[in-house]
């Protein structure tokens, strides 16, 4: 889990480059790139500040929230600790699994 979460981190980022590179003039090149990675730092803090916590907070566990999208438990990662773990993958620590699923919402907000 921890090469896919990295293997997909590092080519997000080029892949996406490129992708948006190919439909601009070669003189817009540099600015696209510069685009693409302010965009992506700004998804990253988005969600860690509130994405991870409405997306995969388990409101089953809980009373609060509402069963389609998740309460503020993990605002800011708030009570997430080295050694908890997420009950929608219990064998992998759930540090790992925020930033997992933090690829594919930089992949998706990126192609917005």
């Amino acid at each position: 889990m921890l090469a896919a979460t990295a293997l997909i981190l590092f080519m997000t980022m080029p892949g996406l480059i490129l992708y948006y590179a190919g439909m601009v003039s070669s003189k817009n090149v540099l600015a696209i790139a510069m685009q693409i990675f302010s965009r992506c730092c700004l998804i990253t803090i988005e969600w860690l500040a509130f994405g991870y916590s409405l997306a995969f907070t388990p409101v089953y566990t809980t009373n609060k929230g509402n069963p389609v999208y998740g309460n503020g438990d993990r605002l800011w990662l708030r009570g997430m600790e080295l050694n908890s773990f997420h009950v929608l993958c219990p064998s992998t620590p759930e540090a790992l699994f925020c930033a997992y699923q933090l690829c594919f919402a930089i992949i998706l907000f990126t192609c917005v």
